[in-house]
């Protein structure tokens, strides 16, 4: 009879331990789907980030390449205005 006891013990700790198992698949399938779909978001944002950080880029490189044109065109102004001034085209 303590055999049969003990055969008892073994199969309800084997029923508990498969029940156990089983919710930690489920568990562990969950966490699974969760992670793949944050690992999906994350590329998502980062390709969307790297997207808007070449276009802002090409903005202001845009703005750059007109100030610098702008600057030239004052500095052209600006000598021809001093030689003019040198000349004495200036004096009233």
């Amino acid at each position: 009879m303590d055999v049969e006891k003990k055969m008892e013990f073994i199969r309800t700790q084997l029923a508990q331990v498969a029940a156990l198992q089983a919710v930690a698949e489920r568990r562990q399938a969950r966490s699974d789907v969760l992670l793949n779909r944050a690992i999906r978001l994350a590329v998502r944002e980062a390709r969307q980030e790297r997207k808007k950080r070449r276009e802002t880029g090409q903005k202001w490189d845009d703005y750059f390449t007109r100030l610098a044109a702008a600057q030239l065109l004052t500095q052209e102004a600006l000598k021809r205005f001093i030689e003019e001034r040198r000349r004495g085209n200036g004096k009233a």
